[in-house]
């Protein structure tokens, strides 16, 4: 199963959604407080709050920047 990993850093709180790529079904989600002098803090936090991965389970990254501006 290929994962999605969305994060948004909000004024108050950072939350995450990893997704099923395939399904769009949402397999976990976490929520922390948003740090705001230091974010990738945050960020660590709502990561460590989700599942780790299985044992013998293939793991990637791949950064993205998606910015909407109103």
């Amino acid at each position: 199963m290929k994962l999605v990993l969305g994060i948004d850093t909000g004024g108050t709180y950072t939350d995450a959604v990893l997704l099923d790529a395939g399904t769009g079904a949402v397999v976990a989600s976490g929520k922390a407080r948003t740090t705001r002098d230091d974010l990738s803090r945050g960020i660590s936090d709502v990561m460590d709050s989700l599942p780790a991965p299985s044992p013998g389970s293939r793991t990637g990254t791949v950064f993205s920047r998606k910015s909407r501006l109103s």
